[in-house]
């Protein structure tokens, strides 16, 4: 039977502070009755609720330049023919006005991954010092990011805040990023995919503008959703690829301190077995899933059972773990290696309706 353990505090908008918050508004209200004003108490707490540490990178223009590079596994394995691809992502990103910069490890290769760590991290490090990118775009996912968390600059990075997309493995460092420095990151298309129109419309619309909030995600005519828990719920945009986050949970990367209260996980995945899929999500289930204010669950392509008969059902799973959560939930969202996706920010203040299967954003991710 689950506890129930009722907050003393809670901030304007019902979501449960963190402990330093609660230090900060107790210490807050008695500054408040020593002065006697109602008005200077609404005004605290306003304050206290923004206060997030949160840094929005700034909004791309045309004529700014995209750098790529390759932070876990080689683009080659996906495009054989190395001056092919380059001409492909060349395309791709001018055709939205920006300039193109290639890594200087980003072709390279070692077994699995696109080079060795030094390296990786070394054009990760180096594109958020480079003055002249303001977009930085990895070419695939695969498998590397964890192995160079320890070496990324994140002190250099908040200092130079600027874009950074992927997703997949991508998930390790957007999401180690975002807690170490409070940047804001984004979960979107790579260098491999197809920047087809609809890819084309997310980047111009969530990268191009500072003024997107309000702005509504809503998969196109045909893509169905399931609701596993109706209802709404805000929160802060966290997840990712659900095999790579997992590997993140408690963590300095994803540490224990996180108020997961005030979170909208959305998660995803790819090539995994129901069983698998059930694994991680029972892990999830002992430490942060009961505490998150609501779930969102992209697409898994190609977890079909291997063997129907000897198996439960992505169904069977999703329904295990979401039915009984006592939060909104929904999967099918348009955010996955399916090939076209939303471009979700990490750290972003959104509302999600599990029954109507939407995403708005409540602030602009962008400055």
């Amino acid at each position: 039977m689950k506890q129930e353990i009722r907050p003393l505090l809670r901030t304007p908008d019902g979501k449960t502070p963190s402990r330093s918050k609660k230090q900060k508004i107790i210490g807050s209200i008695v500054a408040v009755i020593i002065v006697g004003s109602v008005a200077t108490l609404g005004a605290v707490l306003f304050l206290l609720e923004n206060d997030d540490n949160i840094t929005k990178p700034p909004a791309l223009v045309p004529g700014d330049t995209a750098g790529l590079i390759s932070p876990a596994s080689p683009y080659s394995y996906i495009y054989t023919n190395t001056s092919q691809y380059l001409t492909k992502v060349t395309n791709d990103l001018t055709n939205l006005g920006l300039n193109v910069y290639f890594g200087p490890h980003m072709s390279d290769i070692y077994g699995y991954l696109a080079g060795i760590d030094e390296n990786r991290v070394a054009d990760v490090n180096a594109m958020f010092a480079n003055n002249s990118i303001q977009f930085i775009v990895s070419n695939r996912g695969g498998w590397g990011c964890d192995r160079i968390l320890p070496m990324v600059d994140y002190d250099m990075i908040k200092d130079n805040p600027k874009i950074i997309m992927g997703y997949s493995d991508l998930t390790a460092l957007l999401n180690a990023i975002h807690f170490k420095t409070g940047l804001i990151t984004f979960h979107g298309a790579m260098g491999v995919d197809k920047w087809d129109s609809w890819n084309e419309y997310y980047v111009q619309k969530i990268l191009f503008s500072s003024s997107t909030e309000n702005f509504v995600y809503e998969n196109p005519t045909g893509w169905n959703i399931t609701t596993w828990r109706p209802g709404k719920a805000k929160g802060k945009l966290v997840g990712g690829n659900l095999s790579v986050f997992n590997t993140l949970v408690g963590t300095e990367y994803l540490p224990d301190s996180i108020d997961w209260s005030d979170v909208i996980l959305f998660l995803e995945d790819v090539d995994e077995e129901p069983y698998a899929i059930d694994r991680m999500l029972t892990f999830l289930n002992f430490t942060i899933l009961p505490k998150v204010a609501g779930v969102i669950f992209g697409t898994c392509e190609n977890c079909e059972p291997s063997n129907p008969s000897h198996s439960l059902s992505m169904n069977d799973v999703f329904n295990y773990h979401f039915s009984y959560l006592g939060v909104p939930v929904y999967s099918g969202a348009f955010i996955g290696h399916q090939g076209q996706q939303f471009v979700i920010p990490i750290g972003t203040r959104v509302e999600m309706d599990a029954t109507k299967g939407t995403i708005t954003l409540l602030e602009n991710p962008l400055s």
